[in-house]
């Protein structure tokens, strides 16, 4: 036997007197007594004092991080729940820049038509562009309701001078495409009107024919509830999807009609009398309450000659109130203001209470080729050879913006939130 057995042997022979292999009969009954009296811990927090033993490989120590994982863990969860913030804020603030389709707005970008092209600029003249769009001939551009789009009239065919299809665009001018196969005939404009919704177009035809355009769906069709109605131009819509435009019966005689908002049925309203060029381009307050037009002015001209005064009517009680007599000027094409307080014609600006009447400019029309008054409801344009002025509504001098040289037609004011 080796000396190391030895040693063993002798060790052995030690513990065993040393340290009994029989536990003593009172150790048992002594511990149980104990840890019955003990409360145990609760498991969450065993595992926060003795975390159970690791059996795969962890991410901070496969990284090299070692216990300051779960510090750098923590932060990069921090990092990822504020760019979620982030994100979810800018998409609601998106949201909120988008103007209602009535009312008040802000004032974005005006565009005007210049010898067959589209021309933008900021309202105080700068940032001035031509759009580059793959039509010819774009004409009467008019903004959506939310400012994100426009509407235009294009030539599809320069061999077809008279023929006029319908495009769409975004505001700056890109993704343009036609909207309906139609081909239309125009020799004078006639405005692209936006649904209160933004998904309609709704416009008339030279022949004085009523059309609502689906845009998604890019087909156009004809709207003609009344056979006692035979023509029917310059649609504009109610808050409420109702429809207000110039109507002709088989008599010639010259109307102001109103489609209900499933344009299935539509009636006569008792105005005064309007002949030649009345009852175009009628408005529809922002409220939904009164219709803006313009009818025979017979105090202010005689008989021989023609003039026109602008109204106003309740198409619910059909009451009717001449906003302009004593101004012998010729006030055509009226448009509400987004406040409802006043009604921009061609050239001119009048309350709506009927409390006067002020002209922007020298003569009739001002030398204004059109006007609109801007989303804000601050300022009335006028639009000229080669420059924008703008009258403010509340009185004083204008602002003039020189613009591009060219035939300027019509203008529109892009509405975006405030």
């Amino acid at each position: 036997m080796t000396a190391t057995h030895d040693v063993e042997r002798d060790l052995t022979r030690w513990m065993e007197a040393v340290a009994p292999t029989r536990a003593p009969d009172h150790v048992a009954p002594a511990i149980v007594a104990r840890t019955r009296a003990i409360r145990p811990r609760p498991r969450w927090l065993a595992r926060l004092l003795e975390p159970p033993m690791q059996t795969q490989l962890s991410l901070g120590r496969a990284l090299g991080f070692g216990r300051s994982a779960r510090p750098i863990l923590a932060v990069l969860l921090f990092v990822a729940l504020l760019a979620g913030v982030v994100y979810v804020g800018s998409q609601l603030h998106g949201q909120q820049s988008l103007p209602p389709p009535f009312g008040v707005a802000g004032n974005g970008l005006i565009a005007v038509e210049v010898d067959g092209a589209i021309v933008t600029m900021n309202p105080d003249g700068s940032g001035l562009r031509t759009l580059e769009l793959p039509f010819e001939g774009v004409s009467a551009a008019s903004f959506s309701r939310d400012g994100t789009r426009f509407a235009a009239w294009a030539n599809p065919s320069v061999s077809e001078p008279g023929s006029r299809s319908i495009i769409v665009a975004n505001a700056d001018g890109s993704s343009a495409t036609e909207v309906a196969t139609g081909r239309y005939g125009l020799d004078r404009p006639s405005l692209l009107a936006w649904s209160p919704d933004d998904k309609r177009l709704a416009f008339s035809s030279n022949a004085d024919r009523l059309y609502v355009v689906d845009i998604e769906a890019r087909s156009a069709r004809e709207l003609a509830p009344s056979s006692q109605i035979d023509r029917r131009r310059d649609p504009a819509w109610a808050p409420d999807g109702r429809l207000a435009y110039r109507c002709q019966e088989a008599s010639a005689l010259l109307h102001l009609c109103v489609m209900s908002a499933d344009l299935a049925s539509e009636r006569v309203l008792e105005t005064s009398l309007g002949t030649e060029f009345a009852f175009q381009h009628s408005s529809w307050s922002h409220d939904g309450t009164r219709i803006a037009y313009y009818v025979n002015d017979a105090i202010d001209h005689p008989a021989s000659e023609y003039g026109w005064d602008v109204a106003t009517i309740n198409p619910e009680t059909g009451e009717e109130r001449i906003l302009s007599v004593g101004t012998p000027e010729h006030l055509i094409l009226p448009t509400w203001t987004p406040d409802d307080r006043y009604i921009v014609t061609i050239g001119a600006i009048i309350a709506a209470d009927g409390s006067g009447v002020r002209l922007m400019g020298d003569g009739a029309g001002g030398g204004c080729n059109w006007s609109e008054p801007s989303p804000d409801g601050r300022w009335a344009s006028c639009v000229k050879e080669g420059s924008l002025e703008l009258f403010p509504i509340a009185g004083g001098p204008p602002t003039i913006i020189e613009t591009v040289a060219g035939t300027a037609g019509v203008m529109s004011w892009q509405r975006v939130g405030n």
